[in-house]
């Protein structure tokens, strides 16, 4: 679980004995010390999950367990139970109570914590909810068309292709950040991957979702917020050279993407299934795809295997997939 709150902690030995008791925290109070602190990151509704997991149910969970969600080796190895103490020291040192946790995070206030722990405690939804389960068959995500790829270079609301648009111009004519104003810049929100991988990437934007690449995964979150979508990690089917991906290509709901083990791939922007793979490298031959794919207007993908200290421009005729109408590829 994540509260944000100031870096600062002054540690007071046995702080834990002159703390009020939790049982006499105020849930209402503490309701906003989630709202503020926490809420970007966590939700307290059953199975749906953040940047952290769902807190639903979370008084008297065991650390690390609840379904659905992928926690670092440290918090599922803990051992801890969420009774009321465990989450006041958590809560006031994370990395302290939790070495190796991927969240560094302190909440000082031991009245605050005390509030937000009674809060909790109001929050059912048991103890190992099952998260809420996906379509069998999603249906088909709405992606970018024909239209606004082409006109792609004067779109101010999206960022379709790494590049920005098929002349590679990378620019597009905002106003809004100034030479004034730049220093005021601050991060909006933080996303941060349970990936460990080199991240390269280019983000694309469509319709307020941001699609990105780490090594074989791929990520759609909320552009505004960081909270996830959805993740999609491509199974290997061979030893890659390099695992290293520079980003996905957008067309009428296909995100379409290359692995480090040569497959073309294409993604339901909606949910992240697969819709289709083809191999069009050889990791034997030392050829492994990184470069984000050329969705062209025509209904084709391209792209082209890069063999090792090779770096090549362009487009291969051999290498393009055309795509049927029911969007698998022939």
């Amino acid at each position: 679980m994540l509260c944000r709150a100031p870096k600062s902690l002054l540690v007071v030995a046995l702080l834990a004995l002159h703390a009020p008791a939790h049982a006499d925290g105020d849930a209402v109070a503490g309701k906003t010390v989630f709202e503020n602190q926490c809420a970007s990151c966590h939700t307290v509704e059953v199975g749906k999950n953040g940047f952290g997991p769902s807190l639903a149910g979370v008084s008297g969970r065991k650390a690390g367990t609840l379904a659905g969600y992928k926690y670092t080796d440290a918090m599922a190895h803990s051992g801890l139970v969420w009774d009321s103490p465990t989450l006041d020291s958590f809560l006031a040192s994370t990395t302290v109570k939790v070495p190796g946790t991927a969240m560094s995070v302190s909440l000082g206030d031991p009245v605050a914590r005390s509030n937000v722990i009674a809060y909790l405690a109001t929050v059912g939804g048991g103890s190992n909810a099952e998260p809420t389960p996906k379509p069998a068959n999603a249906p088909l995500g709405r992606g970018p068309t024909s239209a606004e790829l082409l006109h792609a270079g004067a779109d101010r609301q999206n960022w379709l292709y790494a590049s920005k648009d098929y002349t590679g111009q990378r620019y597009v004519d905002l106003h809004q950040i100034t030479v004034a104003n730049a220093p005021q810049l601050r991060a909006q929100c933080i996303y941060r991957s349970n990936t460990a991988g080199a991240t390269q990437t280019s983000p694309l934007v469509y319709d307020g979702v941001m699609y990105f690449t780490i090594d074989q995964t791929t990520v759609a979150i909320d552009a505004a917020t960081c909270r996830e979508r959805w993740t999609s990690s491509w199974e290997l089917k061979d030893t890659p050279l390099s695992k290293t991906n520079r980003g996905v290509a957008l067309k009428d709901g296909r995100l379409i993407r290359g692995t480090p083990d040569g497959y073309l791939i294409a993604l339901n922007m909606a949910d992240g299934s697969l819709i289709w793979s083809r191999k069009i490298a050889d990791p034997k031959t030392s050829q492994y795809l990184s470069m984000p794919p050329l969705v062209t207007a025509m209904p084709s993908f391209t792209g082209r295997p890069a063999p090792t200290g090779v770096r090549r421009t362009g487009s291969a005729r051999s290498n393009s997939i055309p795509v049927n109408r029911s969007g698998d590829s022939t």
